[in-house]
């Protein structure tokens, strides 16, 4: 029987207020970050990673997404939620865990590029991952942080 691969990362987004700092129904105003995988048939990913020795799922993913982005943790706040999906890959089987965080400051940084829900600079595949990744927002996006003792306030500051 083969093992189980097991990777982490974390589904970054960042959300666009309104003036009255509450988040708005008009999905075009939140955006999640992708990366081009360097690998295979280049498609396009939250960061993600392998975790190493018995390091701990969130520790990976943290880990992963500061080695791939740039992206420290004191940039973005985790929510309450963590998705876990199982796969075929070439080699066996494939368990990834995602953890849904929001960035603090919209900022783009040189290096990073965030996509709307069109992803209207990308092919259909990329669309339909965007697609999933808000309604996966859409069911969890009332959710607080993670480990901290302030409410999320729904304000990108802190």
């Amino acid at each position: 029987m083969r093992s189980i691969i097991k990777a982490y990362g974390i589904l970054l987004c960042r959300i666009f207020y309104n003036s009255t700092k509450t988040t708005t129904t008009d999905n075009s105003k939140i955006e999640f970050l992708f990366l081009k995988a360097s690998y295979g048939n280049k498609h396009w990913t939250p960061p993600k990673g392998l975790h190493e020795d018995d390091e701990e799922g969130i520790t990976t993913a943290k880990r992963e997404t500061l080695e791939e982005t740039g992206i420290n943790e004191d940039k973005y706040k985790l929510l309450d939620f963590e998705k876990t999906l199982k796969y075929n890959v070439h080699n066996g089987m494939k368990e990834t865990t995602y953890y849904l965080a929001v960035l603090l400051n919209n900022d783009e940084t040189m290096d990073t590029k965030f996509v709307n829900k069109s992803g209207e600079i990308f092919g259909q595949e990329f669309r339909k991952r965007i697609n999933s990744s808000f309604a996966l927002y859409n069911q969890v996006g009332h959710l607080q942080p993670v480990g901290q003792d302030d409410m999320y306030d729904g304000s990108l500051t802190r």
